[in-house]
């Protein structure tokens, strides 16, 4: 019989923008956790090396990767005063032959205001004065000789989703290869190329 562990995640959720639900593709041994709820006591139950602790130091991994500047998007290994080393990219990204890693957030925030004026929205509805926006972020890394860049990123905002696909020509020029504009509910499509 193979050994379980329990992780427990404990503590109270301040504030308006706290993550409620995140998810990680191709990390180490993580190939596709899906979308999972964070809540103030979050349980994380698995064999050995089946991904748990990887879960729990994403977090600080996207921590110290905003905390300093860095010469790619994640700071992958620091020195002794980071939270975590994973070592590079290519230690970290999963070994089935995948060649990106994703982050993906889902979050609430206050109403947008300006945001909501600008799609069409009137932001002083009485009805929607406690209202909450929720945030769904995507992130998608790469690598190409040893130099990590954003190749993707999916903004959702309600029921608008914008979707911005990055070419790294060289190390040193990134152009837009194309953004999609979609809005979930009319199935309305933008693409640029």
């Amino acid at each position: 019989m193979e050994d379980f562990i329990v992780i427990i995640i404990g503590g109270t959720m301040k504030g308006e923008n706290v993550v409620k639900e995140f998810q990680i593709n191709n990390l180490r041994s993580l190939k596709d956790t899906m979308l999972q709820k964070i809540t103030p006591i979050t349980l994380l139950v698995g064999e050995n090396s089946s991904g748990k602790s990887t879960f729990l130091r994403a977090f600080p991994l996207l921590k110290q990767s905003i905390s300093r500047r860095t010469s790619g998007p994640i700071l992958w290994a620091g020195d002794a005063d980071d939270y975590v080393d994973f070592g590079s990219f290519d230690e970290t990204v999963i070994n089935d032959g995948s060649n990106f890693i994703s982050f993906r957030f889902k979050f609430d925030i206050e109403e947008l205001g300006r945001f909501n004026r600008f799609v069409g929205k009137n932001s002083h509805n009485e009805d929607r004065e406690h209202h909450k926006d929720e945030i769904d972020y995507r992130i998608y890394i790469k690598s190409d000789n040893g130099k990590d860049y954003v190749s993707r990123f999916v903004l959702a905002i309600n029921n608008l989703s914008y979707d911005i696909d990055l070419l790294e020509k060289t190390a040193k020029e990134k152009r837009i290869q194309s953004i999609a504009w979609r809005q979930r509910s009319a199935q309305k499509n933008f693409i640029y190329r």
